[in-house]
């Protein structure tokens, strides 16, 4: 089972580049505070593009019971040259909806939630096939190519809703780790959920994630923010990038 933040997993290699890049949402950026429904995402110039990337499928997660679930293609697209358009479908079927609080309804504690009976689905990821369908990669939105080596990132996703929602407010959840008999080996780990005046329209949205991290070492204590907005963060420019499998 997912949940609203269950955002990008993503490590990538670095590798040195000299080409000009466009932003990911060329066509539907929203930099206000008026939710705006998107109906297609175009991939213009991705940063470390192959030649061997045939097609872009995107995958999502359906669960009948315990014993019939998994992660099916739904949308797929064609690849030219270094990049795709995906057309979004207006409506999703319901297979793969899921209800905005999970099965827990403290996940969102603290957080002001305009309609607790939406449901929604959501993908940051795009996978890469060759043209023997077999799968190569995978190309994400981000403002950085090098997430796994950063505390503090910003990525892009798009997220369905079946009806219109709002979100504000922060929600903490704390981890906390005590050997009373190695003390040294103690820790503690906060991790807040922020939602930024978040305006979702009915259908497909533009989503957008910063995450922070923070560390004390000495006391080993630390801190993961993951901020979230429905408006783009003002002087990111986001690009898309490939990461080849091997």
């Amino acid at each position: 089972m997912k949940n609203l933040c269950s955002k990008l997993g993503l490590t990538v290699v670095l590798i040195a580049s000299s080409l000009m890049f466009i932003s990911c949402e060329k066509d539907n950026d929203n930099t206000d505070d008026n939710a705006v429904s998107v109906d297609k995402i175009e991939a213009l110039n991705v940063i470390y593009s192959s030649s061997k990337i045939d097609n872009i499928k995107v995958e999502f997660f359906w669960e009948e019971d315990y014993l019939n679930s998994g992660w099916e293609a739904v949308f797929n697209t064609k690849y030219n040259k270094d990049g795709f358009t995906l057309l979004l479908p207006s409506v999703m079927d319901d297979k793969y909806l899921e209800p905005i609080l999970g099965n827990n309804d403290d996940y969102l504690e603290d957080v002001t939630i305009s309609d607790k009976t939406v449901r929604f689905t959501d993908f940051d990821t795009f996978l890469a096939y060759n043209e023997k369908d077999s799968l190569i990669g995978k190309i994400y939105c981000s403002a950085s190519d090098h997430l796994g080596d950063v505390d503090n990132q910003y990525t892009m996703s798009w997220i369905y809703v079946d009806k219109d929602l709002e979100l504000n407010g922060e929600n903490i959840d704390v981890a906390s780790d005590e050997n009373e008999e190695y003390p040294e080996d103690s820790h503690y780990s906060e991790y807040k959920k922020v939602f930024d005046n978040v305006k979702l329209k009915k259908g497909w949205n533009s989503f957008y994630s910063e995450f922070i991290f923070d560390a004390d070492s000495v006391n080993k204590k630390y801190f993961h923010i993951q901020k979230m907005s429905t408006t783009k963060p003002k002087g990111i420019d986001f690009k898309w990038y490939y990461y080849e499998y091997y």
